[in-house]
């Protein structure tokens, strides 16, 4: 019996290139599942593990009725679901605005409408590796971060974020 027949069938069972196809598709199967199913994958993303933080957010110059429409105790959320993190402390002052006077000097006045909102938040994060999480938004200092309850939402910078335990 040969090995390789007149037809190019392997013990005259299987075509040679079919063979190979085969071989080549069940190696990238048994790849990807072994990626996904060890620790290091990045297949299913790195595990991540549950934080409390406070961290403060100032969203510049805000409707007085958005700075209103926040309490303290607001439970907060994203993609329309409420996540763990509420408002411990809210504060609201006058907006400070960069004005050009007649002479060319840039000066800082007080808006007469708007607010400087400053959020004060506690949350129960995912940390994965660096990366700090609630709601799909990364928490950074420096990021822009959006804070919304159920009637209000505003858009502020991160300024500060504590670890509570680590």
């Amino acid at each position: 019996m040969k090995i390789v027949d007149e037809k190019g069938k392997l013990f005259g069972l299987i075509n040679i290139v079919d063979l190979t196809v085969l071989l080549v598709l069940l190696l990238l199967i048994v790849g990807i599942g072994y990626r996904g199913i060890t620790r290091k994958s990045t297949f299913g993303g790195n595990a991540s593990e549950q934080q409390s933080i406070i961290y403060t957010v100032r969203a510049k110059e805000m409707p007085e009725e958005v700075a209103l429409a926040f309490k303290e105790g607001d439970q907060l959320f994203a993609k329309q679901n409420f996540v763990s993190a509420k408002v411990t402390s809210l504060t609201y002052e006058p907006a400070k605005v960069y004005v050009e006077t007649a002479e060319g000097e840039i000066k800082t006045a007080t808006h007469p409408v708007l607010k400087d909102i400053v959020f004060t938040i506690e949350a129960t994060v995912a940390v994965k590796g660096p990366i700090i999480e609630i709601g799909g938004q990364e928490i950074r200092i420096g990021a822009y971060h959006w804070v919304k309850n159920q009637t209000a939402q505003a858009s502020g910078l991160i300024e500060s974020i504590e670890f509570l335990k680590r």
